[in-house]
C-alpha cells in the first residue's frame, strides 16, 4: 500500500526565500503558508523555518535602525558642539563688539586681510564686555528728555532747513516719548522709542534719531 507524499506549499517556500530578501514580505507569505499547511496536513518546515528566519531578521534590522539613529544623534551633538566651541573661539578673537539684542552681540573680526562679521553670545565675550572698549547695553537708555528733544529738533531742522521756534517732549507708556516740535504755526510730532529712538511721526512715516545725535552743548 502505497503513503501519498505531500508537497509543501508554494507559498512557503517563496516566505522562506523572501525571509532573506525582505524579511517583512517573507514573515507575511510564511504565516499564509503556515496556515495552509496546516488546513492541508502538507510539510510545514519551509513555513516554520521563513517564519524564524523573518521574525529574527526583522528584530535585527531594526536594531541596527535605532542604533543608527542613536549614533547619528550623539554625532550631531558633538560636532555642534565642536562648531560652537570653534565659533565661540573667532568671538574670543573679535576686535570690536556691537550690542545687538538680549544677550547677543555683533563682533567683528580681522584676520590676514578677511574680515568675519560674527553674532557672538555674551559668555563667549566677556572680557571684552568688561573692558574699556566693550559694548554698552541699551547705550541710549542714559539720554534724558531734554537730549532727546534736542535731537529730535536737530533732525527737523535738517530736514526742513528751517528753525524749530517752539518745542515740547512728554512720556508716554513703553518706554516711549512724544514730541512736539513747531515752526510758525505748523506742527510736527515724533513719537519714539526712549532707547533706540526709532519711532514715527505724525503722519505715520519711520523715523530714525540715531543719525543726528547731539551733545549737550548743541542747540
Amino acid at each position: 500500500m502505497e503513503t501519498e507524499v505531500k508537497k509543501t506549499e508554494t507559498i512557503s517556500i517563496v516566505g522562506f526565500i523572501f525571509s532573506f530578501l525582505m524579511p517583512l514580505v517573507g514573515l507575511i507569505l510564511t504565516i499564509i503558508g503556515l496556515v495552509r499547511a496546516k488546513k492541508n496536513e502538507s510539510p510545514k518546515g519551509f513555513a516554520i523555518a521563513g517564519l524564524i528566519i523573518s521574525i529574527v531578521s526583522l528584530i535585527f534590522r531594526w536594531f541596527l535602525i535605532v542604533l543608527l539613529f542613536f549614533a547619528l544623534g550623539v554625532t550631531s551633538k558633538e560636532s555642534t558642539k565642536i562648531l560652537q566651541k570653534g565659533y565661540d573661539g573667532f568671538c574670543q578673537k573679535a576686535q570690536r563688539c556691537e550690542h545687538s539684542f538680549g544677550d547677543y552681540y555683533n563682533c567683528y573680526y580681522e584676520d590676514d586681510n578677511v574680515k568675519y562679521n560674527l553674532t557672538c553670545h555674551k559668555n563667549a565675550i566677556k572680557d571684552k564686555i568688561k573692558g574699556e572698549d566693550s559694548p554698552k547695553e541699551d547705550e541710549n537708555d542714559g539720554y534724558s528728555l531734554d537730549e532727546i528733544k534736542k535731537i529730535a529738533i536737530k533732525y527737523l531742522e535738517d530736514r526742513i532747513e528751517g528753525e524749530v521756534t517752539n518745542s515740547s517732549i512728554k512720556e508716554l507708556d513703553n518706554n516711549m516719548v512724544e514730541i512736539s516740535l513747531y515752526v510758525d504755526d505748523y506742527q510736527t510730532i515724533y513719537t519714539v522709542n526712549r532707547d533706540t529712538l526709532i519711532g514715527y511721526d505724525n503722519e505715520g512715516m519711520y523715523i530714525d534719531l540715531n543719525s543726528k545725535l547731539v551733545t549737550n552743548n548743541s542747540v
